[in-house]
């Protein structure tokens, strides 16, 4: 990360592993990636605080180190391949860089290349041992157990898994415990996925609910399509209260759009029960 290093995009990923439903989204996006997202602060703070709606990522956080002078230690755990540990290193800067801060770009750029390799590869990185599947399980009763969507756990695991109907028991499986988190910033029209305290991606925001108040909310009810407020229907305990695709040329009434592609990407990741933060 420091000096004329490789870009992310050359961050190791072994042979076979499944980037399917990697949310790391450019200007032109593949169909399963999310967009950027620009923090609320401009300095570091010591009032970021583990998880929920106090923060978006695992630990309490004291002063933070100044960016600049981190990116040895980042240097270290990847020669290490510590990339688990270089993600949870970088996460709580993704809130605290502003948008105008010559580290923006490259903080960004690693934010989104690291959470690719460690929470959306084949790659163990979340949990030091994979799992092993057992006589009855089902990739449902596993993704409850997760509290994850199935089909994150699918996507992830696809190319382990013959047949999604009928798992074989002994087969390995990556672990991807959740439930995933998202943060909104209305005034950048900028939602941000956290898993088990860690960045997980960015997807922007396209209409939002002149009503919106900020707080603390959580997904009740998930419909993929034939909603009234959009397909891809996350419903939230706040009667009326959404996330849903939509196609941006009448706003939403029901609270959050987004494009058709990142709703379904949303969709396949946040799950019932799912914190959703909106400041």
């Amino acid at each position: 990360p420091a000096g004329n290093s490789a870009p992310p995009a050359s961050l190791p990923v072994a042979s076979g592993s499944s980037l399917t439903a990697v949310p790391v989204r450019t200007a032109s996006p593949p169909s399963t990636s999310p967009n950027r997202f620009a923090p609320p602060t401009t300095q570091p703070s010591a009032s970021l605080v583990a998880g929920g709606s106090a923060g978006g990522y695992t630990g309490t956080a004291p002063v933070l180190t100044p960016l600049d002078q981190l990116w040895p230690e980042i240097e270290q755990q990847l020669a290490a391949s510590d990339f688990r540990g270089a993600l949870n290193r970088l996460s709580p800067y993704h809130e605290r860089i502003s948008a105008d801060s010559p580290e923006r770009g490259k903080l960004t750029e690693w934010l989104d290349a690291l959470a690719a390799k460690v929470i959306y590869s084949t790659e163990n990185h979340l949990q030091p041992m994979p799992y092993i599947v057992q006589s009855g399980d089902t990739l449902d009763s596993i993704a409850q157990r997760w509290q994850v969507p199935t089909q994150l756990v699918y996507n992830i695991n696809r190319q382990r898994i013959p047949d999604p109907m009928a798992l074989t028991a002994g087969i390995e499986l990556k672990q991807v415990e959740g439930p995933f988190q998202a943060i909104v910033s209305t005034d950048r029209s900028e939602l941000t996925l956290y898993c088990q305290g860690l960045y997980a991606g960015r997807f922007s925001v396209v209409a939002a609910a002149s009503g919106l108040q900020p707080g603390v909310h959580r997904i009740v009810a998930k419909q993929g399509v034939g909603h009234a407020c959009g397909d891809y229907c996350m419903e939230l305990q706040q009667p009326g209260l959404a996330l849903h695709a939509t196609d941006g040329t009448a706003g939403t009434e029901s609270g959050l759009g987004f494009t058709p592609a990142d709703a379904e990407d949303l969709f396949g990741i946040l799950s019932e029960g799912s914190e959703v933060i909106v400041r």
